[in-house]
């Protein structure tokens, strides 16, 4: 037995054990299988999920209810399905990541760059202080890193699994598309950050899950701590910040869209810090109004903001 599997309960552990199992056998089989049988079956798992997952499910329809600004109550059961189906594609195409056509020029590819954005980060890149790109839970953000990693290096910002397992599989299958995770939780995980981006690589931060300690703000009317690295980050270094979110427009193809993040410099360091984290998180708000289907509704949030 791990030292870390000796910290669970014997109930716990149990049911890690099969979870794991499950899916690595799910994987082993589906990397067995046709990259087109593995596209098709992403639906299904997305359905599947939809009706499996009840605790995750009824989040994803709390949280859409306390957003409910955004969509018609008609609307909202819908776009839920839809984000569960699109979590399916997804996950169908992390398993095939590395056969799936990623660059940009290739008429047949999985990616395109919607009109100037692959100049918009090349530009930010040749300041030579590396970038830091902003998202969220949204489209196939894996399938993003991928694909700008034919560009520039990638290091993401990540928080890991519950299962040092499944961290260790994903770490792996990010590596093998030229993704290189930077766990939030090891030593020295700053550290790593900062000569990443002085090696001038890009370096990825998702902005959509309640961090401890971060700074209070609202998505969506919900009160939430975001995580202030990004805009710490980018007042330490000088490194510009972008925001990229790849959207679905197709079976399997997507659209990055990648535009600069800007705002008012403060003199106090936390005013700018808190200045430059609203402003990165507005262009996440801003992309899940524009597509509210593209979002992983079921995220852990914060409380809803008084009206």
């Amino acid at each position: 037995m791990h030292e870390w599997q000796g910290k669970w309960s014997w109930g716990r552990r149990l049911k890690n054990d099969l979870l794991f199992g499950i899916a690595a056998t799910c994987l082993a089989l589906l990397r067995r299988l046709p990259t087109r049988a593995v596209l098709a079956l992403g639906p299904l798992i997305g359905w599947g999920a939809y009706w499996l997952a009840g605790r995750q499910r009824r989040r994803a329809h709390t949280n859409m209810r306390d957003m409910g600004a955004i969509l018609p109550g008609d609307r909202r059961r819908k776009t839920v399905e839809r984000s569960f189906t699109n979590l399916g594609r997804s996950a169908a195409e992390f398993v095939v990541l590395d056969r799936l056509r990623l660059r940009h020029a290739d008429p047949k590819g999985a990616v395109r760059f919607s009109a100037g954005s692959r100049q918009v980060l090349e530009q930010a890149l040749a300041g030579g202080r590396g970038v830091i790109f902003v998202s969220a839970h949204y489209g196939n953000w894996e399938l993003m890193g991928a694909a700008v990693a034919k560009i520039a290096p990638v290091h993401v910002l990540a928080r890991q699994s519950y299962d040092p397992r499944f961290t260790r599989l994903i770490g792996r299958f990010r590596r093998a598309n030229g993704v290189n995770s930077i766990w939030i939780e090891q030593a020295g995980a700053l550290r790593l950050a900062l000569c990443a981006l002085k090696r001038g690589a890009v370096l990825g931060i998702l902005l959509d899950r309640a961090i401890p300690g971060g700074v209070p703000l609202s998505l969506l009317q919900r009160d939430m701590p975001i995580t202030p690295l990004a805009a710490a980050l980018a007042r330490r270094t000088g490194a510009p910040i972008v925001a990229g979110f790849a959207r679905r427009v197709g079976r399997v193809e997507h659209e990055i869209t990648i535009t600069c993040v800007e705002w008012s410099r403060c003199h106090s360091r936390r005013a700018d810090i808190r200045a430059g984290t609203t402003a990165c998180l507005g262009a996440v708000e801003d992309a899940i109004i524009s597509d509210p289907c593209q979002w992983l509704w079921p995220l852990r949030l914060g409380s809803p903001s008084p009206r």
